[in-house]
């Protein structure tokens, strides 16, 4: 099995100085040290992140943007913290909505969503790959993505 696994991921980091998010990096960590104990695991980090055509192909155009726009603003200083996306999505795509989440977004979510659906397209080609280049029928044609968020 070849775990994808790539360290940008860690930076989606949910907490703050008054809250502590439920979803945290930790766990991460957490499940690489077990998954490192078991034989028959390869980890692989050699992957890039999506294209912006990749990401197209299954997300809207007003969606990439809203993402992009988040990222801007944490990178300019607009947004320094960890904020609720959820609300901010909704608001620019389905304003007259009365939709709440508690899905948060900091100044790496982006980058690390965007390594993690790098890491999902890895995972398909080298699965689809394996089973073209192996008649095996083994676990050698397995993936799992240890990614987040």
């Amino acid at each position: 099995v070849t775990v994808y696994y790539h360290p940008e991921c860690f930076e989606h980091d949910t907490r703050s100085e008054d809250c502590e998010h439920q979803e945290s990096s930790d766990r991460l960590t957490a499940i690489r040290e077990r998954l490192e104990r078991l034989t028959g695991i390869t980890f692989s980090s050699d992957f890039e992140p999506a294209t912006s055509e990749a990401l197209h192909r299954v997300h809207s155009e007003a969606y990439l943007d809203c993402l992009d726009d988040i990222e801007a603003a944490f990178l300019s200083g607009e947004m320094t913290v960890p904020e609720p996306l959820s609300p901010y999505v909704v608001r620019r795509l389905f304003p007259t909505a009365n939709i709440h989440g508690m899905t948060m977004v900091s100044v790496g979510s982006v980058r690390a969503a965007r390594r993690a659906a790098g890491a999902v397209i890895a995972a398909i080609d080298g699965v689809l790959l394996a089973s073209l280049t192996d008649s095996t029928d083994d676990s050698s044609h397995a993936a799992f993505c240890l990614v987040r968020p």
